[in-house]
């Protein structure tokens, strides 16, 4: 089955906020792992291992684009791209830096491009703003940018994001549920995210998994990305970290079909991020999820 709709809003902009690549900037802190810096209560996460999707998600100039998804730009190609909404609705991009140096002496030329801000420090990091909208900043391993950001609000994200790029291990995203899962994926691209971060077209399409009358609260989704002539193939399965409410979702997947829903996207000048895309294919797979062993039971 297949259903066609046409969206006018960002299919959860963690994953077109990709456009962040653009941000310079420098941070004395230091975190032994690059993923540290992606905030501990995300709820929608994305990982991408393969430059040239990344590239296929970027609206901006092509000269850009391929120097930035280079190990010329300083940014450890070799390593995943993860894309995040942060649980107040923020969305983010985090990537492991490989020459600090090289981002900094490419800054100047993005400055001239009138690409991004001027940098400016705070508390030992320093910050640029991209379409004044992201905020961006980077340390000896990370680079890390949030938004959308209000004017005159970027002091409270210089402070959480001075905070991010210095956490622990302890502290950070890397025992989440939700990040255990998306690593024990092994697919170029994936998704996890809780379903209530999708979209309501989508909210609904991927509660079709799950039993009547469950909570969607409790439901996560687990997905393939892929790219096809312009559209955004995602290949999603309904799970939950309840062992017994997984279990239920299994067997109700069991009885369904794959079905597949089609969001076309309006053009908006609005939302330049969204040139080289047409929409997205989000197809409920009925395969159940194995989820990582640290389930929690229904109480």
């Amino acid at each position: 089955m297949n259903h066609q709709y046409r969206l006018n809003s960002v299919f959860p902009a963690c994953i077109f906020v990709a456009v962040i690549l653009l941000s310079f900037c420098s941070c004395s802190d230091e975190p032994a792992d690059y993923r540290t810096a992606i905030p501990r209560h995300a709820t929608s996460l994305v990982r991408v291992d393969n430059t040239e999707a990344l590239a296929s998600l970027l609206s901006l100039p092509e000269p850009v684009v391929r120097l930035l998804v280079s190990s010329q730009s300083g940014l450890d190609v070799g390593r995943p791209f993860y894309l995040f909404t942060d649980d107040d609705g923020t969305f983010g991009f985090c990537a492991a830096v490989a020459d600090g140096e090289k981002l900094t002496q490419h800054l100047d030329t993005f400055i001239r491009l009138h690409l991004v801000s001027k940098p400016v420090v705070h508390q030992g990091c320093t910050f640029v703003t991209i379409s004044k909208k992201w905020t961006m900043a980077y340390s000896a391993h990370a680079l890390l940018l949030l938004g959308p950001v209000a004017p005159g609000e970027s002091e409270p994200y210089y402070r959480r994001m001075s905070r991010l790029l210095s956490a622990e291990k302890e502290e950070s995203i890397l025992k989440a549920p939700l990040f255990l899962q998306l690593e024990s994926l092994t697919d170029k691209m994936a998704l996890v995210t809780r379903v209530e971060t999708l979209p309501t077209p989508l909210q609904r399409h991927a509660l079709k998994g799950v039993p009547p009358q469950t909570v969607p609260s409790a439901v996560c989704v687990a997905a393939r990305l892929s790219l096809s002539h312009g559209i955004l193939q995602i290949d999603a399965t309904p799970f939950s970290f309840s062992r017994t409410l997984n279990e239920a979702i299994g067997q109700h997947l069991q009885k369904l079909q794959p079905d597949t829903l089609t969001l076309l996207f309006q053009k908006d000048e609005e939302l330049p991020v969204l040139s080289r895309l047409a929409g997205v294919s989000y197809r409920l797979r009925t395969e159940p999820v194995k989820i990582y062993q640290k389930e929690t039971e229904n109480q």
